[in-house]
């Protein structure tokens, strides 16, 4: 659930981005956007983790 409610604060705020805002805002988006990604990044690894790969052909 925290996966699907990550992605679409980020999609949210990345199509912020197409709108013309201060380069403050820019540079916020590009860090909430590193720390939103690391935590995906993280939970792909955890649920590869939990559940191996059956390379079984």
């Amino acid at each position: 659930m925290l996966f699907k409610i990550i992605i679409l604060i980020l999609a949210i705020l990345l199509l912020v981005c197409l709108l013309k805002m201060s380069y403050g805002f820019y540079e916020m988006i590009r860090f909430l956007t590193l720390i939103g990604f690391g935590i995906l990044a993280y939970q792909a690894i955890n649920l590869i983790a939990i559940q191996p790969i059956n390379n079984s052909i």
